[in-house]
């Protein structure tokens, strides 16, 4: 900024440099003079009760909570449309960029006037604000207060008030009672788009429209209430639900006059009964035809009155029938009859022999049912499989043999059967081919034999005879058993060892074909 030399003393850097941010931001310090100060009013979005002030560049809105600077080049669209209820009045302004509240932003202000509420302002106007605003501002308004308010804004953003058209509701106003997402609100057809209010307020203008379609509603009304839904030209779409049955016509017809494509081509309230009580209830006309039913099916039998002598002896006779069979341990209640035996050959009723009846027979159920359950288990434990001793011992591999013959060398003092075996085989990976290659021939040798003799054992077959000699002689000690036994001082008389066949290897043994028997 260019400043004479002769008047620099003269001139303050920070208030020149102050004025010409305001004046690049559009806006006006709130030390100057405000045209007109608002109290108290209404905002229902953001919620809220603010106190606005209104400059030739800005409004400033001041509430308990937050305050706003919005300027007016910011304010794009103005709107003031009627509530359903005819009492209040909406006053909208779009923003663009929106106010952010905490993480969220608003992109319209929503006031709410009565209309009834009227107040006299005072505006501070200056010859040059009023030539500047046409002269529809006067230093003094009275009048209805949203009237007043919506010409202010009006001058000073340089904009049109967009108000309801020609379309009227069932209502009688331009006000259509939905909701979207579960949001209660009200939908403005108006002249060149939807309007709705709120949460959230949207504007949506014809040209983004596509298509819009009616569908019958998904909530219990089925019969008085549809949808409405509106797809959009860039692929989303947004549906108000629970609108009156009837809105649909004249909806259907706002939407012919402004050409917009409908997807369903007939009007859904040709197919909504008008009197909601003769609607047809499915579960009503069930119930009536069960109940027709039962009436046709009493209708064709009769009653026979209840015979209680003849019920009794055919009790008893079933109960003599099944006595003698034994396989229910016997008490003192007849197990079909329900009556106590009174010692004579007859049976009387008994109004306490019922319940003890059925208590003494759950409780042998549950008796049998335990003895049932524990003889499972028994069978279970008992299956076991037992190894056949005679079959051929499996052949070893090379580094089990070498494993076998230097055990002792590979364990100190203090080693654990994990610390042996760890060592060995950290040991086995060291050695070289050629000192693997002495134990590799001795398991080769003993595979041969292991394969020759399970051959011959395959060849002479296990009867059941040696099945059960084997489980039988599973209740004797084992082969190391017995031979620790035969050292020991013990006087018990020990099971001789079987005769074994020695075979090529000294490591190898066939059990005999032969076992000795026990003599009495």
């Amino acid at each position: 900024m260019p400043v004479d030399p002769e008047n620099e003393d003269e001139i303050d850097r920070v208030e020149e440099f102050k004025k010409a941010v305001l004046a690049y931001a559009g806006l006006e310090a709130e030390t100057e003079q405000p045209i007109t100060l608002l109290s108290d009013i209404l905002c229902t979005t953001p919620r809220g009760r603010y106190d606005i002030k209104v400059y030739p560049t800005s409004i400033a809105l001041h509430g308990k909570t937050y305050d706003y600077k919005i300027p007016v080049k910011t304010i794009t669209r103005l709107f003031l449309v009627p509530h359903k209820d005819g009492r209040h009045v909406y006053f909208v302004l779009a923003l663009n960029p929106p106010i952010r509240q905490g993480q969220t932003r608003y992109s319209y202000l929503v006031f709410e006037f009565l209309k009834e509420d009227e107040q006299d302002l005072e505006l501070a106007l200056t010859d040059e604000l009023e030539e500047s605003y046409g002269n529809l501002l006067n230093s003094s308004m009275d009048g209805p207060l949203y009237e007043n308010i919506s010409i202010i804004f009006k001058s000073i953003c340089n904009l049109k008030v967009t108000v309801p058209g020609q379309f009227i509701g069932n209502s009688g106003t331009p006000a259509i009672q939905c909701s979207h997402k579960q949001n209660p609100g009200l939908l403005y057809p108006m002249e060149k788009g939807f309007l709705f209010i709120h949460k959230p307020v949207m504007y949506i203008r014809f040209e983004e429209i596509s298509s819009c379609h009616f569908a019958r509603s998904d909530a219990g009304t089925v019969t008085r209430t549809f949808d409405f839904e509106i797809d959009l030209k860039s692929g989303s779409s947004l549906t108000f639900n629970a609108m009156d049955k009837e809105e649909n016509n004249k909806l259907f017809d706002y939407l012919g006059r402004k050409e917009i494509k409908i997807r369903s081509s007939q009007r859904i309230s040709d197919n909504i009964a008008d009197d909601s009580d003769d609607d047809i209830d499915p579960y009503k006309s069930t119930v009536k035809a069960e109940g027709r039913g039962r009436d046709e099916s009493d209708e064709e039998s009769t009653d026979e009155d209840y015979d209680l002598d003849k019920d009794l002896k055919k009790q008893q006779q079933e109960k003599d029938s099944s006595d003698g069979s034994g396989s229910e341990p016997e008490d003192e209640y007849d197990s079909g009859s329900g009556v106590a035996s009174s010692g004579t050959g007859e049976s009387e009723p008994d109004e306490e022999a019922a319940p003890k009846k059925k208590k003494v027979e759950s409780k042998l159920k549950e008796i049998r049912q335990k003895k049932e359950k524990a003889e499972k288990v028994g069978k279970k434990g008992k299956e076991k499989k037992v190894k056949d001793p005679l079959a051929p011992k499996r052949a070893a591999t090379a580094y089990f043999l070498w494993f076998g013959a230097n055990r002792l060398s590979l364990k100190s003092d203090g080693d654990s059967v994990a610390d042996v075996a760890r060592k060995g085989g950290a040991k086995w990976k060291e050695m070289s081919s050629n000192e693997k290659k002495e134990w590799e021939e001795k398991a080769a040798s003993d595979k041969a034999r292991y394969e020759r003799e399970m051959k011959e054992y395959k060849k002479n077959g296990s009867s059941s005879a040696k099945k059960q000699s084997v489980a039988s002689a599973s209740k004797f000690k084992s082969k190391e058993q017995i031979s620790d036994s035969s050292d020991s001082d013990s006087d018990t008389p020990t099971r001789e060892k079987p005769a074994r066949a020695s075979t090529s290897t000294d490591e190898s043994d066939v059990g005999s074909d032969e076992t000795d028997e026990d003599s009495d």
